[in-house]
């Protein structure tokens, strides 16, 4: 078996872990080859020889996972080295949330054992997809919480005109509007009032930022559907943001959101199911007056 490690940094009290999970893969014989620059910064003190990888075209399918150490938001960034080869990602969360990260520091030795026994169920979660005449991405047009559009100017508002399949939805006033996925319902979404939703909910949720018109509100479509916006303003630009990457594009681009063609496929472990993940992490029927 061969693993990727995919990591941002890692904070001096986790240095430990890299440790323990070396020393667990040494063990059962399994190759791990690092992402570069997580390497060169945390080096010293770990053995040498490790294999290295730097970019996307360095990934294959002979690797049987990608393990992401750190939180929700580095998990997003290990996305883009394995969807493309449809690799599974275990996130390993030494962040905050852990909404997709479920796996914590203490479990290590246990969710390797579920992956070489095969005592995992892997989550298939969809992506959206964007289609820009003014934006050339041409490495990785995906996101996996969601896409939006936001202003660029801090004292301006934008208007954003929304159509489903054809059919003119609204006219948004506000700082911008989202395209969640059912994965970003508990993201970005819920912090501008969106549902949650289950993962493998068949929809998705046009929620708007901060909407000038106070009677606007989210709304759930079909994942089937084409989601066509453009672009009014005083500015001549706006900033497309997919998950953590940002562009900044002319206001006479149209765009176009839609479900992409492929999953992002995700590791969870027996007993961690989603409801438990929301319960524990929104302390759901917690009750300070206990």
């Amino acid at each position: 078996m061969k693993i990727a490690i995919f990591a941002r940094s890692v904070h001096h009290e986790d240095v430990g872990l890299i440790h323990k999970l070396l020393k667990v893969l040494d063990a059962l014989n399994i190759e791990a080859v690092f992402y570069k620059p997580f390497l060169d910064r945390i080096g010293a003190g770990l053995p040498t020889g490790f294999k290295v990888f730097a970019d996307q075209s360095e990934i294959d399918d002979s690797f049987s996972f990608i393990f992401s150490i750190g939180g929700d938001g580095t998990l997003l960034d290990t996305l883009g080295f394995a969807a493309p080869n449809n690799i599974p990602i275990m996130g390993i969360n030494t962040g905050r949330l852990g909404f997709l990260s479920t796996i914590s520091p203490h479990q290590v030795e246990l969710a390797i054992d579920c992956l070489v026994n095969h005592d995992y169920k892997l989550e298939e979660r969809s992506l959206v997809e964007l289609i820009s005449t003014g934006l050339q991405i041409n490495d990785y047009n995906y996101a996996l919480n969601e896409i939006s559009i936001q202003k660029s100017n801090p004292t301006t508002m934008l208007t954003i005109n929304v159509s489903v399949d054809g059919e003119y939805l609204n006219s948004y006033w506000g700082d911008g509007i989202m395209i969640a996925t059912p994965t970003g319902s508990t993201a970005y979404s819920l912090s501008c009032g969106g549902p949650i939703m289950a993962p493998n909910s068949k929809s998705l949720i046009i929620t708007p930022i901060a909407p000038h018109n106070l009677t606007v509100r989210p709304i759930v479509v079909p994942d089937s559907s084409r989601i066509s916006l453009s672009v009014e303003g005083r500015d001549t630009s706006f900033i497309i943001g997919l998950d953590s990457r940002t562009h900044v594009v002319s206001t006479d681009s149209t765009c176009e959101v839609r479900r992409a063609g492929k999953t992002a496929r995700i590791v969870r472990l027996p007993g961690n199911h989603f409801f438990t993940t929301i319960r524990r992490k929104l302390a759901w029927g917690l009750d300070l007056r206990n």
